[in-house]
């Protein structure tokens, strides 16, 4: 083949082929998926009366009543996180105003080493509550609410791990407005 040349009249220098890269593709970055625990579902079964005490309420479906002492309404729901999840109904009769109830209540938890992360004023069939949060024994979160009603102390507890709550927050606030 004749040898090309420049328009000086130079041979023509020979570049090597020009390769085209393409721009190598970005794999995108693999993220750990966070994982949003499943909220427990607001499933209440009929409602349970406690004629004795003047109360009723509708325990979460599924979860078993357990005789205990001292406690008038017992249900245990699921294991989670080691520790059982639970709701209790305790009723006496009233000492004082519900603030010194309260007090009170919350007095035998600090005794028993419970750290209150949070305290608040709500109602309880059209009573004036308090609920109060406190973490103690173990990772375990404690929410109470509690009323006063017809010279009686009315006190509601669930407990859970404190990484379990969350899910549990809903079902527990439904089985309170019951």
């Amino acid at each position: 083949q004749p040898e090309e040349k420049t328009p000086e009249g130079k041979p023509e220098e020979k570049l090597p082929p020009v390769v085209v890269k393409k721009p190598e593709e970005k794999q995108p970055e693999e993220k750990t998926p966070v994982v949003t625990p499943k909220e427990a579902p607001v499933v209440l079964t009929t409602s349970v009366k406690d004629e004795k005490h003047g109360f009723s309420i509708q325990p979460p479906k599924g979860w078993t009543k357990v005789t205990r002492e001292n406690v008038h309404l017992y249900y245990k729901g699921p294991k989670e996180d080691g520790i059982r999840v639970k709701l209790m109904v305790q009723v006496w009769e009233t000492q004082g105003t519900l603030e010194e109830e309260v007090e009170q209540a919350y007095s035998r938890e600090i005794h028993l080493g419970a750290k209150l992360l949070n305290k608040a004023t709500t109602k309880i069939g059209g009573q004036k509550a308090f609920e109060w949060f406190s973490e103690a024994r173990g990772n375990r979160m404690f929410v109470r609410y509690m009323t006063i009603h017809n010279g009686q102390t009315y006190t509601f507890a669930f407990v859970a791990h404190k990484n379990s709550y969350p899910r549990y927050a809903k079902l527990i606030k439904g089985v309170i407005d019951s």
